[in-house]
């Protein structure tokens, strides 16, 4: 019998995060606080003073954490007795949808606007 070469790993879904390709995509690494529960693909996030990795808007020893990047995956960091940070991966640069960006209930995605450009991510309006 043959050796399977192949095999399903997982499902490709698209979505609407990503709005252009004119703009390389690039990723870098980022240590998640844990007890942040679950964060979704496209959920903006930044470095905070202990340099983990917190959603952004989130008030973090008395400062609102500001953006560093977009998370790349759906990653859960765990409930209330998590204590471990979690490795993920961030896109530190893009044309990403910006309806389909997530942060802080308390935060509006286009106060970081500015911000996120500076970094070489920008945002468009796309269905």
């Amino acid at each position: 019998m043959g050796e399977v070469l192949f095999k399903n790993e997982g499902e490709f879904t698209p979505d609407s995060l990503i709005a252009s390709a004119q703009v390389g995509l690039i990723v870098k690494g980022a240590k998640l606080a844990p007890k942040q529960g679950f964060l979704k693909r496209g959920t903006l996030i930044g470095q905070a003073d202990d340099n983990l990795f917190y959603i952004t808007g989130k008030d973090v020893a008395e400062a609102a954490v500001g953006v560093t990047g977009i998370l790349t995956d759906d990653t859960y960091t765990g409930d209330a007795s998590a204590t471990e940070p979690i490795i993920v991966t961030q896109y530190v640069t893009g044309v990403f949808n910006k309806n389909a960006l997530y942060a802080d209930a308390a935060v509006n995605i286009t106060d970081y606007e500015a911000e996120l450009r500076k970094l070489g991510i920008f945002l468009e309006n796309t269905i």
